[in-house]
């Protein structure tokens, strides 16, 4: 996919409200045109209070807040591409983006509304990157890559560095692969415990290697191999390591999704781990029964109840759909439901993470892009967590 700057200056207004089976609304957050070489992002982050606020990242950069029933869009004066967007146990919200010949950091601790440039690192020449907030010290990770050599003689490493200070300072890198990998189709993810310990998975297109530390500064000297019974990764859905920090029976259990071709279509998977990443479920694709292909799953859990929920794109007989999955059991059994539809467009080709799922104290929004060739619209479904499932009055 195409990386560049871009400039944020597209505002976004509530147009309207339509009601679907079994969610409260779905509302429409903006609309922008579409086409360029940019890459559109969206996400979602709830402040983590008993009633939460849902603070949702526009594709035209700006942060949306729901105001007496309507999406109100706040400048963030991002100018950046590749962007991540994290939020840390006390609200603080944080964006992450190629700038310049490094990656730079945004805060916003008004949830959203007014922004900072608080700082950046020096990584020119990283391949891929990813950022996460530590459960309990709150400090940001920076996970990336970088690759020395050509050709066959490429080998790609995974360094971590971190800070406390929205970027201003940061700590040194550590290497956290052992030996290095090859250099194709390179992701990784991190995920925490609240009490601290880091867990980070990496591939090189279709193996996976894992690790895990419990001080936040020494790794495992051997990385954990992980099996792999897909193919390699696909571009169209980043690797994903999501924790559960609830209090809940499945309290510490990993899940680790992304999307790999499968005979002649693509399946978004997800596969678990109940022993910290020592052993993992098969990956199991979250709708095995769909005709088409499937693209950019994002999955989340509710860190209050343990609920696992998870949003994708599925194409199929010429038509992208936006499909919303919900678990209680850790992935064994997901129950999913269709949200949208609209003729297929091409513009999936600027898509770098069009859906997001977020979830607390029994909230759940789900948002995505939609294309109809000449228009970007950006909507949002929300539900709660009873209407979901059956809890026969647990």
């Amino acid at each position: 996919m195409n990386s560049r700057t871009m400039k944020y200056v597209v505002t976004g207004i509530l147009i309207m409200n339509v009601l679907t089976a079994g969610a409260q609304e779905i509302t429409e957050m903006l609309r922008m045109p579409s086409g360029g070489a940019g890459e559109y992002v969206v996400g979602a982050q709830f402040e983590p209070k008993k009633k939460p606020q849902v603070v949702v990242l526009g594709a035209d950069g700006k942060a949306y807040l729901k105001e007496n029933s309507v999406w109100k869009g706040y400048a963030t004066g991002i100018e950046a591409s590749d962007l991540r967007y994290v939020m840390d146990k006390k609200g603080t919200l944080y964006v992450t983006g190629r700038a310049g010949n490094g990656i730079a950091v945004w805060e916003s601790s008004d949830l959203g509304q007014t922004w900072e440039r608080a700082g950046e690192y020096s990584a020119e020449n990283a391949e891929y990157y990813t950022t996460y907030c530590n459960m309990k010290s709150g400090d940001l990770h920076l996970i990336y890559a970088v690759t020395e050599g050509e050709g066959e003689d490429c080998r790609a490493y995974i360094r971590m560095v971190s800070t406390g200070n929205a970027g201003k300072k940061w700590t040194d890198p550590v290497q956290l692969d052992s030996d290095g990998s090859g250099c194709h189709q390179i992701m990784a993810s991190i995920a925490s415990f609240k009490d601290g310990k880091l867990f980070s998975i990496w591939s090189n297109g279709g193996t996976f290697k894992f690790d895990r530390s419990y001080d936040n500064d020494r790794w495992l000297r051997n990385d954990i191999p992980v099996t792999n019974d897909l193919p390699e990764l696909s571009a169209n859905g980043k690797l994903q390591l999501v924790m559960d920090n609830s209090d809940s029976q499945l309290a510490g259990m990993l899940y680790l999704s992304g999307v790999s071709k499968n005979d002649s279509t693509m399946v978004a998977w997800i596969r678990s781990s109940g022993k910290l990443g020592d052993t993992w479920t098969s990956p199991a694709s979250l709708k095995p029964d769909y005709a088409g292909s499937q693209y950019f799953p994002h999955i989340t859990v509710d860190n209050t109840t343990g609920a696992l929920f998870a949003a994708w794109l599925g194409v199929s007989d010429g038509m992208t759909e936006v499909w919303f999955g919900y678990s209680l059991d850790a992935g064994k059994k997901f129950e999913s439901q269709k949200l949208a539809s609209w003729d297929s467009t091409g513009d999936m080709d600027h898509f770098s993470k069009p859906v997001s799922v977020a979830a607390h104290g029994g909230s759940i929004l789900i948002t995505w892009i939609e294309s109809n060739g000449t228009e970007l619209v950006q909507k949002a479904a929300e539900f709660s967590q009873d209407e979901l499932f059956d809890l026969g009055g647990k």
